[in-house]
Parts: C-alpha cells; structure tokens; sequence
C-alpha cells in the first residue's frame, strides 16, 4: 500500500540516510526537491527497510574498531595518500588510478596489520578520504569504474610552491613527533631470559616502525614486514628515549629493548670486558655490565631452582 510524504521531517531522515548509504539512485530523485512538495509516495515497508539499513551503517562505522584499529586504518591511509603523490612525482605524465586497484592495495595493508574488517572496503568512503587529503586530485567517473587522476593545471602547483608555507610543515612535524613519542612512552619491554621470534617487533609501536621504515626506505603500501635496520633504529629510539631530560645515562628496565639487551649479552660473552660494555652503554647501544651481571645471575638462580625440581643436574661432557 502506497502513502503519501506529508511530513517535513520524513524529507531530511530519507535525505541522511541515502548520504550514509551512498545510494546515487536515491539521491538523485532527491535532488528534485522535497519530498513534500514532490507529492512523493512511498511502501512503509521499503521505509522501514531504509531506515534499519542506514542504521546499520552507522553502527558499524562506530564500532569500527578501538584505537588499535584506528591506528591502523590512519597509516593504511597516510601510506596510499604517500603512495600516490610519489607515483606523481616519478612520471612524467600524472598517472590515473582506478578506485578498485586502491581500495584493494588500502584492504590488503589493513589485512596485513592486522586491523579488523568488516566486508570489503567501500571504495566510495575511502575515495571521499583521499580527496580530502590529496587537494590536487579529482575523481572521474568511466562506466563503473572510478578513476582519481591529478588536475591539469600548472599554475595552482606553481603558486603553491613560491608560496611554501614553512610555519604550517614544521607544525605538520611537531604534530606526527607528539603521536609517536606519546606510542613510544605507552610501550613497555622488559627482559623475561628468552629472545621470542617476535620480540623485536613487540617491543616497539608499529607508528614509529611505520616512521622509521618511511625515512629509511620512503613510502612503500606494498611491504607487509620491517628490515633488520628499521627493528635496530626503533629499538634504540626506545632504549634511550625518556619522558624529560636525563642528566645522567640511566635507563629503565621497561625501555629495555631485546636488540641492546642481546648485544651486550653477545659482548660479554666473547670478551668479559666491562670497559667495552660500558663505552656502548653510554653510546646508547648497549644495557650497562652491571644490568648484564644482573641478567646472568637471575638466570643462574633459575637454572639452580630447575635443577632442584626436577633432582638431576646434566654436566657437559669434556674430552
């Protein structure tokens, strides 16, 4: 049974939800006009059904994920922002980029995080975002495949170059230093006598990995791991960061991380020497030989506390 729009609000609540839902049909037969003034006529049950649907949305965008979540989907969507002004920057000519190529490289970096996900990526939304974030970029639409491709015009990148605002990247600086120093003090690492296979990456915020790997390598959306070298940078940003000035080179067993509690381990036990220790301690390579003789004699009164459980001691054979 068919009724007729007489309410004024009906026109507003069917307007947010075809905003929520994207439905191009629907809005475009609200582009008209009211819904009042249309005579418009509607099912109750088709109502009923867009209003749940909408709702549906929006719950789903709010539970979307806590602050690990959000943290991954910001630097999912920071690396394909990075991803296209460097295509930009390579070629000669501006490359165009289909929407379904980038919501699928945007999905793929969320899987490889680890970031929930709810479905496939809505490629409407995440093409919204990036036209917030890249100014000089326009969408296209081609049949049904969308395309982002940057404008051809010289002149507004010209004017923005002899117009280079320092004041607002240093602030851009201060503002991704303040993230990730606030990551950097969250995280605690603590040596329990064992090197897991994960323990470099455990010990240090994805965001400054992300940071560090960025600098070291620039953006790169496609790589799912971290080098050796990204690990060894963040792990000795952590050992020695701390929450104000130091004036001595004391460090806490919470920022110890396992890439200087291994080096000092390895040293000492191929020289004995505590000079040696101590000079990378104080480099910030390495915890303290004291920290060391502690570690070992922990370790020793464990081993000693096993043996006495279990009632036998097995002496390495000699000769």
């Amino acid at each position: 049974m068919l009724r007729e729009a007489a309410t004024y609000g009906i026109d507003n609540r069917v307007r947010e939800c075809a905003q929520k839902l994207q439905d191009t049909a629907l809005l475009a037969k609200l582009s008209a006009g009211d819904l009042v003034a249309q005579e418009a006529k509607y099912h109750v049950k088709c109502l009923i059904y867009l209003y749940r649907k909408a709702s549906r949305v929006a719950n789903d965008d709010e539970s979307e994920g806590g602050t690990q979540s959000r943290i991954s989907h910001g630097i999912a969507l920071a690396e394909l922002v990075s991803f296209i002004e460097e295509s930009r920057s390579e070629d000669n000519v501006a490359p165009v980029f289909k929407m379904s190529d980038l919501s699928k490289m945007y999905g793929n970096r969320l899987e490889k995080m680890g970031a929930e996900q709810e479905g496939r990526v809505h490629s409407t939304r995440l093409k919204n975002r990036l036209l917030t974030y890249v100014p000089d970029i326009e969408a296209y639409k081609q049949g049904r495949e969308n395309l982002l491709a940057f404008k051809d015009d010289i002149g507004p990148a010209l004017r923005r170059a002899c117009e280079e605002d320092f004041d607002s990247n240093y602030m851009q600086i201060y503002k991704a230093v303040k993230i990730v120093r606030s990551d950097m003090m969250a995280t605690s690492s603590e040596f329990n006598g064992t090197f897991a296979a994960d323990c470099q990456e455990k010990s240090v915020p994805r965001s400054l990995l992300t940071l560090v790997n960025m600098l070291l390598y620039g953006p790169d959306i496609t790589t799912d791991s971290f080098s050796q070298e990204t690990l060894s940078i963040a792990q000795m940003l952590i050992f020695n960061s701390h929450k104000r000035i130091q004036k001595s080179n004391r460090h806490a067993k919470s920022r110890e991380t396992p890439s200087q509690m291994y080096l000092g381990i390895v040293i000492h036990c191929q020289t004995r020497k505590r000079g040696l220790i101590d000079k990378l301690y104080k480099l910030g390579l390495s915890v303290s030989y004291d920290r060391i003789l502690s570690v070992s004699a922990s370790l020793t009164n464990t081993l000693c506390k096993q043996y006495q459980e279990d009632g036998y001691v097995v002496l390495r054979c000699y000769g």
